[in-house]
């Protein structure tokens, strides 16, 4: 592989950015006036999403050193937040690892996929926002609707046994930072088939859905959803939701859902970017609503989209897809910030900015934050994680293909202990020519740093680049991060985190370095006996 090939690892600098600036500028103030205007706070969760932002990718809240044994380059990965809202380069990384593991693990080649959309009534959209097991009942009871359909299609071919598969990716945004809960469903348009010794998995395709079809399947949503809700006491009588005379009602957290449902204060975006103050703006409670294109059905006002399907043989298209199911809510490009302090968001495909006040954006931020220990993305059926048909219908892992280092040197091996492990967080990302061999085998980067060897390589284009050190984040929040201490290491890898690497700047060096380990190593050194002179 020639080295032009090689992708040149490139530094984020997520403090650079406008969302950052502004996160840092109002958030206090956000804090403060979302307390004394209702006389209590933030969801804990919420506040942390924020603030765990603030310190993604800053190397003074902890980092991790990378090594090529080859030729001796250095690399520092800064911490990741991995957030699941409000940070664009982790929901970023999180997409493409998550696009990438589904095509080449678990979605075989041969399979003509659909995507499945529905959408919920403006009326649902505060009380699914709000309520988490509705939430999971709704999206589960879609996925249900569409996997008896398809039990009907092996019913009609005289299937005994045969099971489908589907991943539901939840969204909770629209395309000018609304709040829109709606879901994605990859489902293939083909069933799972035992043979006679119930040893391999044949697959059958059956035919595509018509607009009968779906109208059967979003009036079952519909009614079953309904029922469910009125069962577990979130609909009245008259179909309205019981938010409104709960004692939720006038918390912070609820009024930025209510103020995230709405249109908003809308512009017109001219070609010289910037507004058109002759245009009349448009202010509106409600999102619009819009006929469905394609094949589609409608129902209570439940509506479901069915009408995108990949055929086999497109690789990057089906990645193109799930990219879209599992992209992030917000897109840097498309933010400014006007000269009168007010937030510009350019909406997707359309002439028209929306308009709103810092506070105003800080509280459609907050509204998309998910829910903690809810899922985003679920598996069902022969995709399902303890499914018996699972390990018989995924396709095999490729194999992984690691480029060599181009810049071979004289410099000796770093002697990282072969048996000593990290946890440390790593910023990963999906390369054309480099794969790392776990780099789409765990997905679970939501909660945890991932746990990797030490002798395991990192970074695009070194094939022998290791992570030998890392640097804890400051009050203790990953106290388990600490440098290797072994035979041949120890002291001299220690000492070695504390000189500055060439090609770092000095100042971010030293705020690499926390002033707690300096006032440390000064009080071992005073501490110290000192030598008798010769």
């Amino acid at each position: 592989m020639s080295g032009a090939a090689l992708r040149k690892y490139q530094q984020r600098r997520p403090e650079t950015t406008v969302l950052y600036r502004i996160i840092q500028e109002h958030l206090e103030s956000f804090l403060t006036h979302a307390h004394e205007r209702s006389g209590t706070r933030l969801p804990k969760y919420v506040e942390n999403e924020f603030r765990r932002y603030l310190e993604c990718g800053i190397h003074a809240h902890g980092f991790a050193r990378a090594v090529c044994e080859a030729c001796g380059d250095e690399l520092l990965l800064p911490f990741s937040c991995k957030r699941r809202s409000i940070c664009v380069s982790c929901n970023t990384r999180r997409m493409s690892n998550t696009a990438a593991h589904l095509v080449d693990r678990v979605i075989a080649p041969d399979l003509t996929l659909r995507q499945w959309v529905l959408t919920v009534p403006f009326e649902l959209r505060l009380l699914l926002a709000a309520k988490p097991d509705a939430l999971s009942a709704i999206g589960r009871l879609f996925v249900q609707e569409i996997q008896r359909w398809q039990r009907q299609q092996a019913e009609a071919l005289r299937l005994e046994q045969a099971e489908g598969a589907a991943v539901s990716f939840c969204q909770r945004f629209g395309s000018s930072l609304n709040l829109n809960i709606h879901w994605h469903v990859i489902v293939p348009d083909a069933l799972f088939v035992p043979d006679a010794g119930n040893e391999r998995v044949q697959t059958l395709k059956h035919r595509a859905p018509r607009r009968l079809d779906l109208e059967e399947i979003v009036t079952g949503v519909a009614v079953r959803a309904v029922r469910w809700l009125a069962q577990h006491g979130y609909l009245h009588e008259n179909g309205s939701d019981q938010l409104g005379g709960s004692s939720e009602a006038e918390s912070p957290w609820l009024r930025c859902l209510r103020g995230s449902l709405g249109v908003g204060e809308l512009q017109r975006w001219t070609e010289h970017q910037r507004l058109d103050e002759g245009s009349e703006p448009a202010r509106s409670t409600r999102s619009p609503p819009r006929p469905s294109k394609g094949l589609g059905a409608q129902y209570l006002r439940f509506n479901l989209h069915a009408g995108v399907s990949i055929p086999r043989g497109l690789p990057a298209a089906r990645e193109r897809l799930l990219h879209y199911c599992a992209r992030p809510p917000l897109a840097l490009e498309r933010l400014s910030v006007l000269d009168d302090g007010r937030i510009c968001y350019r909406i997707k495909d359309t002439e028209q900015v929306r308009l709103m006040t810092p506070m105003q954006f800080m509280g459609r931020l907050a509204a998309l934050v998910p829910p903690p220990r809810y899922p985003l993305v679920r598996y069902y059926g022969a995709w399902a994680p303890h499914s018996q048909w699972r390990s018989r219908v995924v396709p095999a892992a490729p194999p992984p293909t690691l480029p060599a280092c181009t810049e071979p040197s004289a410099l000796p091996p770093l002697p990282c202990p072969p048996a000593e492990r990290l946890s440390v967080a790593v910023t990963a990302s999906r390369s054309e020519t480099a794969s790392p061999p776990d780099t789409h085998a765990d997905l679970d980067v939501r909660a945890k740093p991932r746990e990797l060897d030490a002798r395991h390589p990192v970074g695009g284009g070194h094939a022998d680049r290791r992570v030998c050190a890392a640097r804890p984040t400051p009050r203790g929040r990953r106290a388990a991060l600490r440098p290797p201490v072994a035979a041949g290491l120890g002291q001299a890898l220690s000492e070695g985190l504390r000189h500055r690497p060439s090609g770092v700047p000095a100042l971010r060096w030293a705020h690499a370095l926390r002033p707690s380990d300096r006032r440390r190593d000064q009080r071992a050194q005073r501490a110290a006996p000192s030598e008798p002179p010769g």
